[in-house]
């Protein structure tokens, strides 16, 4: 698609919406003025309930529902930590009846900012996205779903004081980003990000100012995803074969 595009003279932008969104928004700009510090670390968890909406072809897709809904989150480590390069992963595989073929992926991920760890899990009772974001100054945990930021500051010797201030705190701005986010939702406007997309879009159309996300960054997104299944392959996924009365045995599974 890269290739055609720039053969065509036509615009491609992916759809990362997500880095469009209010709390991220507000977390780029706390970067930007330096009141995180240097970013050393980020770890985000997926959780995803199988009793949810989920699109018919998913099962089709390498891994499944990871090549679905890993992307947002490649996409916004990239967003704070700069390329990234795998270290290590590793992977679960679900049960024979289940159409989800992987359980989980976990993986290790080195920036050119720090480093991260992802983490997925396809059958929670409850689906949850969060990143958390490690700075020398603040730390970001941002609620993906509820797009909701709580920034939390330095909370000295952790004492009783400390970690009440520190509670108090990630109460109230949770509370007031549920409410905010809250109307929005009720009133059918969060977006999450795609209406800024699409109008910085159309405006790099009109104007020719920058494309919002150039095609180079989703093609960097896939290649991670699949350098994760890669090296979850090579470490062994296993699924549990069926009882035939003779016990319970492993078998290996290269391929996922």
């Amino acid at each position: 698609m890269v290739e055609a595009a720039r053969e065509a003279g036509v615009s491609l932008c992916i759809a990362h919406n997500f880095l469009f969104s209010r709390s991220m928004r507000k977390a780029l700009l706390l970067l930007e003025r330096g009141e995180v510090g240097e970013v050393q670390h980020a770890i985000a968890l997926q959780l995803s309930s199988p009793q949810r909406r989920l699109p018919s072809w998913y099962p089709e897709l390498p891994g499944g529902l990871f090549f679905d809904e890993s992307p947002h989150m490649v996409y916004l480590l990239r967003r704070f930590l700069g390329d990234l390069s795998v270290q290590q992963a590793w992977a679960q595989v679900a049960p024979p009846d289940i159409a989800q073929r992987l359980d989980r992926v976990e993986a290790r991920l080195q920036g050119a900012r720090g480093s991260a760890a992802l983490s997925m899990s396809f059958r929670s009772p409850v689906s949850e996205w969060l990143l958390a974001v490690v700075g020398t100054r603040r730390v970001l945990m941002l609620d993906i779903f509820r797009d909701i930021l709580v920034v939390q500051s330095p909370d000295g010797a952790h004492g009783t004081g400390d970690v009440l201030r520190s509670s108090l705190k990630a109460f109230w701005q949770g509370l007031a980003g549920f409410a905010t986010s809250g109307a929005l939702f009720s009133a059918g406007r969060l977006f999450y990000g795609h209406e800024t997309l699409v109008r910085r879009f159309v405006d790099s159309i009109i104007d020719g100012s920058p494309l919002p996300v150039p095609p180079e960054e989703g093609l960097a997104v896939v290649q991670t995803m699949q350098s994760i299944l890669e090296q979850a392959s090579q470490s062994g996924g296993q699924r549990p074969a069926r009882d035939d009365g003779q016990g319970v045995s492993l078998k290996v599974v290269s391929r996922i």
